[in-house]
């Protein structure tokens, strides 16, 4: 029976060698060309003579830009103020939606992964 599948699947024993034959050097030169090529030419470093190549320009003005310490009541007083405290609904609706969102993302993962397993 198997050797019946295999003179259906390559015909004759005969044709099998033969393509095999041909396919063997084929395939061994192949390898050989991609080891080659994949000897790495050496690399050489040229390093820059002249060290003021690249200048440093400032845009603005020295005063255009400053820094200011702030106190710890000062940064509590700006976080309270930058944002605006949210309601109960919208923390609900915040939180239904995380949860749709994950149970969306399990559903495509668990799907896409049966279907991947299906057809190979």
């Amino acid at each position: 029976m198997a050797d019946a599948t295999i003179r259906l699947a390559m015909g004759t024993r005969r044709e099998y060698a033969a393509f095999v034959r041909r396919f063997v050097p084929l395939a061994l030169a192949v390898a050989l060309a991609g080891v080659l090529s994949a000897r790495a030419a050496e690399q050489v470093v040229t390093p820059i003579t002249p060290p003021a190549e690249q200048r440093v320009v400032p845009i603005e003005p020295a005063g255009a830009q400053r820094v200011e310490p702030v106190s710890a009541a000062e940064v509590q007083r700006i976080r309270e103020g930058t944002t605006p405290p949210e309601s109960a609904g919208a923390r609900m609706a915040s939180t239904a939606g995380k949860i749709l969102l994950g149970v969306f993302a399990a559903g495509m993962s668990i799907g896409l992964a049966v279907v991947s397993i299906l057809f190979i």
